[in-house]
């Protein structure tokens, strides 16, 4: 494994823009440790260890990349940073690479970005097969991505989730009530499928839209990956570079959809687009939803769990963005930051 200097060195992979938005996400991961902290020590006080639909116990992450061979030095510096942070982790490429976490998960068709949705397909008949009960939440992403573990970890906890598991159809999922509403009126140990990311429309579907990925709870896995369930009957054949739209087809089957993972300050969690392209704003996408967008800063949450990284120029490589953003998000340039 390689290992990197304590120092903080990332002037020459992250641009002033970026710097900004994870100077404002560090804030946002102190504050997760802290609950996070309190939350566990609370647990070891009590006597009961008994689990209910929202859970007792700090969820259990497994993280998901999807890759190829030509980028496995990227893999490294994730597995280095973020992705030692998940609980589970796993990078579905054309080479196996065990090292690295990375696995020849073969899928339908030829390896090309325009046949991603099969290259998804698999990852999550893999995840389903294999997985299903080691985890409570499952997040999917391009190798381009980070995801911060500790706001992920914090927001699974959080009030808002604990409001979708218990039935609470917000103002997305509304737009498809009909199908959502099965999910209001829980029986005792029921579980609901959740699907967590940024909400986008295509013709009459929600998708969460790709970048910083998105996120499944366990039923929502189980749902889609039993035998005879919608992974294997629903665009099953098709050969297409939407997986995000396809997944969302699959969930709405079984009354599923996208819901709000927007901050108590309407600044979003999960970031679709990079940090230097965050002129292009979300007003467009989502004043049809009710969604009102933030503008500058203010649209990136201090607990932003998912993010999509860019390189500076074409002299940084991925892998320095990532090890660099890492040492901004774990603590490293705290001394430069407050």
């Amino acid at each position: 494994m390689q290992h990197r200097e304590k120092s903080c060195k990332v002037d020459n992979a992250i641009d002033k823009v970026a710097f900004e938005v994870f100077k404002r996400i560090r804030t946002g991961v102190i504050k997760s440790k802290t609950e996070i902290e309190k939350k566990n020590d609370l647990r070891k006080s009590t006597t009961s260890a008994s689990t209910t639909r929202t859970g007792t116990r700090t969820p259990r992450i497994l993280c998901m990349i999807y890759t190829h061979s030509g980028a496995h030095s990227r893999v490294q510096a994730i597995v280095n940073s973020w992705g030692k942070e998940c609980d589970g982790f796993f990078a579905a490429s054309n080479a196996t690479d065990l090292s690295i976490g990375a696995i020849n998960l073969l899928h339908r068709g030829p390896e090309v970005y325009g046949n991603m949705w099969q290259k998804i397909r698999s990852m999550w008949a893999y995840a389903h097969d294999n997985f299903l009960h080691d985890y409570d939440y499952f997040h999917i992403a391009g190798d381009d991505a980070y995801v911060v573990v500790d706001n992920m970890k914090a927001y699974l906890q959080g009030e808002q989730i604990k409001r979708l598991l218990n039935g609470y159809i917000d103002n997305i999922s509304r737009v498809s009530y009909e199908q959502a509403k099965r999910w209001e009126n829980l029986e005792k140990d029921q579980q609901r499928p959740l699907l967590l990311g940024v909400p986008l429309k295509k013709g009459n579907i929600l998708f969460p839209q790709g970048g910083g990925g998105y996120t499944l709870n366990r039923e929502a896995v189980r749902l889609i990956g039993v035998e005879g369930g919608p992974l294997y009957t629903i665009l099953a054949d098709h050969e297409d570079s939407r997986e995000d739209v396809f997944i969302s087809s699959l969930l709405s089957e079984v009354g599923t959809f996208v819901s709000d993972t927007r901050d108590d300050t309407g600044a979003f969690r999960y970031i679709p687009y990079r940090p230097y392209d965050r002129a292009r704003g979300m007003a467009k996408y989502h004043k049809k939803y009710n969604m009102p967008a933030r503008n500058g800063m203010d649209l990136f949450s201090k607990e932003t769990v998912a993010l999509h990284l860019k390189n500076m120029d074409k002299k940084t490589t991925m892998d320095e963005v990532i090890y660099s953003t890492y040492d901004i998000l774990s603590g490293k340039c705290d001394a430069a930051i407050f």
